[in-house]
């Protein structure tokens, strides 16, 4: 539980909340700071309370604040663009081409046409839409009875404002409706109510597979219907080409989705376009084929009408907030607006209210694109945030980038980020912009945070009524479900959330405020809308309780063909190997069970029908998902990780297995099983995260009832075992491996059970391997001896394979590898040698080199040698190149050092010696010496000659050294700044431009800074160079006026006797001196006229002085301020400011503070400052004065309590005191003629102490409130009495709470509808007291209701004390006192809730009771006396039995309305058993067998209208309800009188179960036990009486019921002739339908009769279907098989001998890829291509062109046998339709008499399975019949006039000849006769 706050509405137990709509408001939680820490701890703590409404909000503790990460500037998103106005009213997307044509067509059918759509308001009408929008509102009718035109005009026009239509519309638009389209909705009506009610598809269970679709055979508009309709028609039997095209054409199309052309009896082509879908591949998919016309969804729906949200402009956050302040103002003008205004408004423009709408919304902002508002730890930090708080908020884990990262967040191990789960996205909206309804992605949680701006308002219904919502939505929307099954899917979709809550579904809403979280949990629809411009960010993620959700939400993608986020068994998979055991393992285990369970049920089935190929997957290292992608399966897109299978006629495809069937339509052989784990590795996984080992003894219990052709996968897999076992104790042949390894495929997939299996398949495949490595060698070698340039085999391998002893498989090419190995193996051992010796020669091992070159190995010796080889030729190639001599050497660059240093190295690493490493060393060390000289001489500055001979010594080397190039330059320069020196010098006395000689001397210094050599000219040059550059200084200087300290600087640098230099020394003293004099006046102070003589000294000085700008500032401020103090200065007196104007005192000071820095000397300055001291004392007086009386007025530093008169006595004697000195103080401040603040204070203070005083005075006599109100208005005009005085404050207060108290009080004893807590009225009480008031009429009111109260608290608790039992009267006369009331008490809550649990008590009894009685306790004691009669039958009560009828009652035998059973001898009321017209019976008719009788003989006690379910005519009760009534009234604290009852009834039922426990349960479980038909009467009897439903009552009536069945099955069993096969099915299945125990004997002999022929007539189906490949005798082995079945096979063994039968001259089975024709002589068949006739290339009426001259002249055929006989002897007659036929006379066996008949028979092709074996015999008799009647109408003819010699009979007896042809017939397994 958490311990945080959490708030939750007043609304939280009501059905009402502060929505705008009435809904009640989601919980809203507040975390302490330490829950705040773990989210999904949290989160899980408050699940419980917040899970039920879908959605809590949650408040973030006060330090949360994060900064907004995005910057407002730059940062700009995309929008989209929302048409609000049709989010719910909108039509469906249907495409109008396809109503066209289907309106078309039914206009035809009327016999009339539409050239042109009607008009209505001004332009063409859309019937598509209108009659789609009519369908909505439930069609014309309910549109008519509602009143809904208006509703249905506003969605025809829905760009059309509401208020501009005419009044008319509506009718007009009704008008039209009428007229074109109420016949067609009626026509459409009339044509589904003839189609079966189909469910509404769920999501949950086994979709799409082969089992689930169970469809007609035949699919819609295919080409065996329209043959079957055609075949009639033509009189001809040859094979038509035409329908071979056909079939041509139709196998060429493929499915739209799985591009499969397999199935094609599942596939459905669209009436429109003709594109083929399978009905399973369809999203939903379709369990039964449609009747009628039939159009695909791109038909259905138009794609240009699609209703979605488009793209909007781009905007930046200042435009959008500009664009949004614009359209809320226009939208709402500038009156203020409440939440609920906007709620409103949002709903009324939804439903169409108003006119059309449209805003934008910037939702599913991907944050790695866009930027999040949080901030992320690799983002820079902003230069105004704060470090601290960034990192601090960076790595919070209620940061939405972290979240679904968090720990116990299963999306942690998935690697991919998915924008939107694991990538948070970004929403900027504004007003109106919504997000429709919708769960998350895959059932996630999500975490909404809103960063800033308007509220955003959400709407939510939890997980556990989405079925309720969604049935809702499609009944709300039924057109556009159907144009968009998967509309909830689009988000486009709102509806008012008030509809759901009117429909019985719970919603709830909540408002988001900025810095707020919203959780939204699994499966739990939400929606919602921004009431103005701000910013949300969202993510999802998943706590382990979210994995059963995350297996709905997979189920449902695939139920929609929809491709899922992610792979749900691989998260599984990867969060249980990486997180182990934790607190979500009972959710993990329980869904890896399931799981393993569905795995092993589907592997098992796919192995039953005769899949035994497998293979493993790439297998997975299960570190996090999304590594790798898993591929999907091609019909429902479900991720295919654990399993899949594939076919080779199909590559690049697979399909999950629960769609195997639908991959392809190969026989299961061909198909392959891939699996990524087995069975065992899964129960691994589920065992080690709860740490229990699993028992595989279950696993090996099924795989033994797990059979396939009565051989179980364990008897198998012993099988297997056994010779694998064999194979392993010996060398086994390759073929014997490679057959074991092959058949160990249909094992490895299973569990633990199969270990062994693979234990041994390993040792096998080690085997196998071997052998094919062995193999490859081989050819290896054998390749590279006649190709060189082939690959080697590596030595060692071949070494291993051939060493193995002793062989792991017999392999021939072993012993031809030995004689290679030994030889590679000797020269490696050679070459080892010479490695190992120390610097070998490099001639000696180029010899062995060609030796390998004969060898077909490679091995590390080999490759070793062949390195160091090449290193060394290479490395020798290299010096010689670089060392050598000649004219190539002049024509390529010389080598660096480094170059011959690095070949140095490398040498010194050769193992082998080369010559050229001497002449290497030579060169590098002459080339390190010079380089070492060169260096010393870089780092100082050496003498031009010393370079000089450095550089002619580097001449002679063959290196390339960069330092020749450097000293080359040092020298070059060096002597070039020496020339120029040299000029300079020359030229230098004989100019007297200063500035030009100094700037060619300082270039020369400049330019010599940068030389390396030393020069001798440098110091001449320097020292010219610093005196013209003084001379150029002083020469300046002596121009302009200069500052002083220039001049003594130059004249300290002075030196010589030039006029220049004298001319400076004496400028410099004189200014020196004047400075002097100025600084002291500055300094010390002077007069006036001290400073104006320095000003006029000054002049005479050419010099800048320092002081000079000081002494002339101060001058220039005494002039200034001598004006205005000489005024002031004569009125500083007090007699002289008796007679002038007041001053101001700021005035004076500030005058006295503009002089106080200045060093001038003035007598009216002195005048001034000492006034305005004698004022500051003044004001200093008054504050000391004034600060006591403040406090004592504020009541600060004192402790005043007002409350005691004492008190109050002597804090008036002390303000009289202090009254005294603020009157004295007051009076010393008049004279002064200055205006001072400070003594207005002292007068407000005077006036403020004496009203003080006078309120104390009035406080001690007690005054009325009317004496205090005028007190307070009066010192309400003082600012000081009500800003400071604590005495007006306590006076406002006293006034204020006796007003309160008294309207609290007048308030309580006026109201009696209002409940008010005693604590209230005591504390009234209290109060009262304190106040100095009277109210004691008042008080003496409420002390009388709180003693009544107390009283009737006291009776009430000691109802719920157990000391006062009352009867429920009694506690509803105590509730009505509680409730007069006024005082609020939780015991009225109690008798509330006591009472109202009575009367649920009382209500549930008369649920279980029923109400077919007149009250409650008739009901129970009915129930009583048939318990109790119950227990009188079957001898548990020793009361005597009134009569033995069902009612309870006698029935006499006097009685002519009773009957007596002729068995048991009981009598019976007639209406009690359910008998009518009893009276019309007469004496002698009166033979009669009850229905108990009955049931014992006949077993029928399970159906609905069995025998004994007319005996009961009122409800039942159950034994749980009663029970739970018992406990229920324990719980209660009121005496109830039927509870006495009910335990009563409870006891007789226990005692009844006992009994039939204990002698009716032995009857079932022991078959040969003497049942005592006596005993299961009565105890079926009282069953039926028994009006309490338990579970013995139904353990009665099954145990009648299976011996019943034993009795029919062993008559069946025990008969002379052997039962049928139908027979024993059904025999089976009804002892499967009444649980007949598995051990019972008669049960094991018919499954084991049952199983012994299914196997043979699979067999049978095999052979039949196989075209002719069985050979003859196995077929006659079959027939002959059947004699020794326990059962009659008569429809299979007719199948089989119609196959057996030969035909031709070639004497083979009918074959349906080759064309026959039959002689209409004789009957037989004939191959075309036998009797030498080409066959027939069309299938019209008449005879083909080809056939002409062999055929007779009506077109009859005789065979070649029947031409030798000439001419027939006797004609028959036959009757075929109301036709006469012309036939043979020849009897043969295939058209002759009953034989030929028969024979026909046998070769048609039942294909109803499922007929039963009686209706077959019927059949056949029937069909005798038809035969004989035939047979007589054929002698009658012969006796009639037949023409003894044969022909052909004329044209007028309409008898013509016809051919008799079968060939390939689609929709058919063989061929059919035409007899026609």
């Amino acid at each position: 539980m958490a311990r945080g706050r959490k708030e939750f509405p007043r609304s939280y137990n009501k059905k009402e909340g502060c929505s705008g709509l009435g809904l009640p408001e989601a919980p809203v939680f507040y975390p302490t700071e330490e829950e705040f820490s773990d989210p999904l701890e949290y989160i899980a703590q408050i699940r419980h309370l917040a899970e039920p409404y879908g959605l809590c909000r949650i408040v973030p503790p006060k330090f949360w604040d994060p900064p907004f990460a995005l910057d407002l500037q730059s940062f700009s998103f995309p929008t989209k663009l929302q048409a609000i106005h049709q989010l719910q009213e909108r039509s469906a997307a249907l495409n109008p081409d396809t109503f066209r044509f289907e309106f078309d067509r039914f206009l035809e059918s009327q016999g009339r046409v539409l050239e042109s759509w009607p008009q209505f308001c001004g332009e063409e009408l859309d019937l598509c839409k209108a009659y789609n929008c009519v369908k909505r509102y439930g069609g014309y009718e309910k549109v008519m009875e509602q009143r809904k035109w208006g509703e249905v005009l506003r969605m025809v026009k829905p760009d059309v404002s509401p208020a501009s239509f005419s009044t008319a519309a509506p009718a007009n638009l009704c008008h039209l409706y009428e007229k074109h389209l109420l016949e067609y909705e009626r026509h459409r009506a009339e044509g589904l109510a003839k189609q079966p009610p189909q469910a509404v598809p769920e999501a949950s269970g086994n979709v799409g597979t082969g089992d689930a679709v169970d469809v007609k055979i035949g699919r819609k508009r295919s080409l065996a219907e329209d043959e079957v309709s055609a075949s009639v028609e033509p009189p001809k039997r040859t094979k038509s080409e035409d329908e071979a095209s056909m079939q041509q054409r139709l196998g060429d199309q493929s499915c739209e989705q799985c591009r499969s052309r397999a199935h094609e009896q599942l596939m459905l082509n669209c009436d429109l376009c003709d594109r083929a879908w399978h009905m399973y591949c369809l999203s939903p998919p379709l369990s039964e084929m449609p009747s009628g016309r039939w159009y695909c969804l791109d038909c259905v729906s138009s794609e240009q009408e699609t209703f979605g949200f488009s793209q909007g402009n781009r905007h930046t956050l200042d435009s959008f907030r500009r664009m949004c302040d614009r359209f809320k103002k226009k939208w709402f003008g500038g009156r203020p607006v409440t939440y609920s205004d906007v709620e409103e408004q949002f709903w009324e423009i939804v439903e169409r209210s108003t006119g059309p709408v449209e805003v934008l919304y910037g939702s599913d902002l991907d944050t790695s694109v866009y930027g999040s508002g949080f901030p992320r730890p690799n983002d820079a930090v902003p230069k105004w945030a704060k470090q601290d708080s960034w990192e601090a908020h960076a790595n919070s884990p209620w940061n939405l980038n972290n979240f679904p990262k968090l720990n116990g967040s299963m999306l942690r191990l998935v690697n991919e980020n998915i924008p939107g789960v694991i990538v948070p996205w970004l929403y900027v909206g504004m007003l109106f912009s919504s997000f429709c309804w919708h769960y998350e992605d895959h059932c996630f949680y999500s975490v909404n945070y809103l960063h800033w701006g308007e509220p955003k308002c959400w709407y939510s219904v939890p997980g556990s009524a989405y079925d309720a919502f969604e049935e809702v939505m499609r009944s709300t929307f039924p057109d556009l479900f159907h144009a968009q099954p998967d509309l909830l899917f689009q988000l486009v979709t709102m509806l008012n959330p008030a509809v759901l809550r009117d429909k019985g579904v719970p919603v709830c809403t909540t408002l988001q405020e900025p810095g707020n979280f919203v959780i939204t949990f699994p499966r739990s629809y939400h929606g919602g809308f921004n009431h103005g411009f701000n910013c949300a960010e969202a993510v999802n993620f998943a706590p382990l309780d979210w994995i059963p959700f995350g297996r709905f939400s997979i189920e449902r993608y695939r139920f929609f063909h929809k491709a899922a986020v992610l792979s749900h068994e691989e998260l599984l998979c990867v969060v249980a190997k990486n997180e182990g055991a934790g607190k979500g393992c009972s959710w993990m285990q329980n869904e890896l069970i399931r799981i393993t369970s569905l795995e092993r049920k589907l592997r098992e089935e796919l192995w039953q029908r005769g899949m035994v190929k497998s293979s493993r997957m790439q297998p997975r290292a299960y570190t996090n998902v999304g590594k790798e992608e898993d591929a999907e399966c091609i019909i429902c897109r479900y991720y295919l990780h654990l399993s899949a299978v594939v076919c080779s006629c199909r590559p690049g495809n697979a399909v999950c297995l629960e769609h195997a069937e639908q991959l392809c339509e190969c026989s299961a052989d061909k198909k392959c099983l891939l699996y990524r784990l087995s069975l065992a590795e899964l129960d691994d996984i589920g065992s080690e995260i709860c740490h229990v080992k699993e028992d595989n003894k279950t696993d090996i219990l099924q795989c033994k009832e797990l059979k396939r052709n009565d051989i179980s996968l364990m008897q198998l897999a012993s099988n297997w075992i056994s010779r694998a076992a064999s194979a392993n104790s010996k060398v086994p042949l390759l073929a014997d491996v490679e057959d074991l390894l092959r058949q160990a495929e249909q094992f490895l997939w299973a569990g633990h059970e199969m270990d062994e299996v693979r234990r041994l398949e390993s040792t096998l495949a080690f085997r196998y391997n071997w052998a094919k490595d062995v193999a490859a060698c081989y050819n290896a070698v054998q390749e590279r001896l006649h190709d060189s340039k082939s690959a080697r085999v590596l030595l060692s391998r071949v070494s291993d394979l051939v060493a193995a002893d002793p062989l792991p498989c017999v392999e021939p090419y072993a012993s031809k590898l030995k004689p290679f190995v030994r030889d590679g193996c000797n020269l490696q051992k050679q070459i080892g040698i010479r490695l190992l010796s120390s610097s070998p020669d490099v001639r000696s091992l180029q010899k062995l080199q060609h030796e390998i070159l004969r060898l077909p190995f490679d091995f590390p010796e080999a490759q070793k040698m062949q390195e160091i080889l090449t290193t060394a030729q290479l490395w020798s190639e290299r010096v010689q190149r670089l060392l050598s001599t000649g004219k190539e050497s002049q024509k390529r660059e010389l080598a660096d050092l480094s170059q011959l240093l690095e070949l140095q190295s490398e040498g010194l690493k050769l193992s082998v010696m080369v010559p050229e490493k001497r002449l290497l060393d030579v060169v590098v060390k002459k080339a390190e010496s010079w380089q070492q000289h060169a260096s010393e001489l870089l780092e100082c500055n050496p003498p031009v000659q010393e370079l000089e001979e450095i550089l002619s010594e580097a001449s002679g080397l063959p290196v390339r050294l960069p330092q020749v190039d450097i000293l080359s330059n040092y020298l070059l320069e060096a002597r070039s700044w020496s020339e120029r020196a040299q000029v300079a010098l020359k030229t230098l006395h004989d100019q007297r431009d200063y500035g030009s000689v100094v700037v060619v001397l300082k270039d020369l210094v400049e330019a010599s800074e940068s030389l390396r050599a030393q020069v001798d000219e440098l110091s001449t040059v320097k020292m010219e160079l610093k005196r013209f550059s003084w001379m150029e200084k002083a020469s300046n200087a002596l121009s302009c006026r200069s500052p002083t300290s220039v001049l003594v600087e130059l004249s300290e640098e002075a030196n010589g006797n030039e006029d220049l230099f004298l001319e400076v020394r004496s400028i410099t003293g004189a200014a020196l001196s004047w400075e002097g004099k100025a600084r002291e006046a500055l300094g010390l102070g002077a007069t006036y006229d001290v400073f104006l003589e320095l000003v006029s000294e000054s002049e005479t000085i050419n010099v800048a002085l320092a002081c000079l700008p000081d002494v002339k500032n101060v001058v220039n401020r005494a002039d200034s301020w001598l004006p205005r103090a000489s005024n002031l200065a004569d009125l500083c007196t007090k007699d002289s400011m008796k007679t002038v104007k007041l001053i101001e005192l700021g005035t004076l000071k500030e005058l006295v503070s503009e002089m106080d820095s200045s060093p001038i000397l003035l007598p009216e300055l002195k005048v001034l400052r000492t006034c305005l001291r004698d004022l500051e004392e003044w004001s200093h007086q008054a504050t000391i004065v004034q600060d006591p009386v403040r406090g004592l007025l504020t009541g600060n530093g004192t402790s005043v309590d007002l409350d005691s008169n004492d008190r109050v006595s002597s804090y008036m004697a002390e303000l009289r005191m202090q009254l005294c000195r603020l009157h004295e103080i007051a009076t010393q401040g008049v004279p002064y003629n200055v205006v001072l603040v400070q003594l207005d204070d002292v007068r407000n203070l005077v006036d403020a102490v004496e009203w003080t005083l006078k309120a104390l005075e009035l406080l001690l006599r007690c005054p009325s409130i009317q004496a205090l109100e005028v007190l307070l208005e009066t010192g309400k005009k003082m600012v000081l009495v009500t800003r400071d005085s604590f005495v007006f404050k306590y006076l406002e207060r006293a006034k204020n709470r006796a007003k309160t108290w008294h309207s609290k009080v007048t308030s309580l004893i006026e109201d009696f509808e209002t409940k008010v807590s005693p604590i209230l009225i005591e504390q009234l009480l209290l109060e009262s007291k304190a106040l100095k008031i009277d109210f004691r009429s008042e008080v003496s009111q409420i002390q009388q209701v709180l003693e009544d109260h107390r009283a009737w608290q006291s009776e009430v608790q000691k109802v719920f004390n157990g000391t006062s039992t009352l009867s429920l009267p009694e506690l509803l006369s105590l509730q009505e006192a509680g409730e007069a009331s006024i005082i609020q008490s939780m015991e009225v809550d109690l008798l509330d809730t006591e009472i109202v649990g009575v009367g649920a008590w009382l209500v549930r009894c008369e649920e279980v009771v029923g109400t077919a009685h007149n009250n409650l306790r008739d009901g129970l004691l009915q129930l009583k006396r048939s318990a109790d009669h119950a227990l009188r039958i079957v001898g548990l009560s020793n009361k005597e039995i009134k009569g033995s009828c069902v009612c309870q009652e006698a029935a006499d035998e006097s009685d002519n309305t009773s009957l007596s059973c002729d068995k048991c001898r009981d009598r019976f009321h007639a209406r009690c058993v359910g008998v009518t017209q009893f009276q019309t019976i007469t004496q002698n008719q009166r033979q009669y067998v009850c229905p108990f009788c009955t049931a014992i003989s006949s077993g029928a006690v399970f159906s609905k209208d069995d025998v004994t379910s007319k005996m009961c005519a009122t409800q039942k009760a159950t034994l749980s309800s009663l029970v739970e009534l018992a406990n229920a009234a324990k719980a209660l604290h009121c005496r109830v009188e039927e509870e006495d009852l009910v335990e009563s009834i409870l006891e007789s039922v226990f005692t009844w179960q006992e009994w039939v426990h204990k002698t009716v349960t032995p009857m079932l479980a022991n078959d040969r036990r003497e049942v005592d038909l006596q005993v299961l009467r009565s105890a079926l009897k009282a069953a039926c009486m028994m009006q309490v439903y338990d579970d013995a009552s139904a353990e009665v009536k099954r145990a009648v019921a299976v011996r019943a069945w034993r009795i029919r099955t062993k008559k069946l069993l025990d008969s002379v002739e052997k039962p049928c096969f139908r027979s024993i099915c059904r025999a089976l299945e009804e002892a499967v339908a009444m649980s007949v125990p598995t051990e019972d004997g008669l049960l094991l002999d018919v499954r084991s009769r049952e199983a012994e022929a299914s196997a043979w007539a699979n067999r049978v189906k095999q052979v039949v279907e196989d075209g002719g490949v069985t050979p003859l005798e196995d077929v006659m082995r079959l027939i002959s098989k059947a004699d020794g079945l326990r059962v009659t096979v008569t429809k299979e063994l007719t199948a089989l001998r119609a196959r057996s039968v030969l035909y031709c001259i070639c004497r083979r089975p009918y074959d349906e890829a080759r064309a026959m024709i039959g002689c209409d002589r004789c009957g037989e068949w004939y191959h075309f291509s036998c009797i030498n006739l080409p066959e027939p290339e069309s299938n019209d009426g008449d005879c083909d062109a080809c056939l002409r001259d062999e055929l007779g002249p009506s077109g009859e055929f005789f065979c070649p046998a029947c031409k030798k006989v000439g001419k027939t002897k006797e004609h028959i007659r036959l009757l075929d339709g109301g036709r006469v036929v012309a036939t043979s006379t020849k009897r043969c066996s295939s058209n002759g008499g009953n034989s030929g008949r028969r024979q026909r028979q046998r070769l048609r092709q039942d294909h109803e399975d499922d007929m039963d074996y009686r209706e077959e015999e019927e059949e056949e008799e029937e069909e005798e019949e038809e035969e004989e009647e035939i047979i007589l109408e054929e002698e009658e003819y012969d006796e009639g006039g037949g023409d003894g010699g044969g022909g052909v009979l004329d044209s007028s007896s309409k008898v013509r000849p016809c051919r008799r042809t079968a060939g390939q017939h689609r929709g058919f397994d063989s061929f059919v006769m035409l007899t026609r």
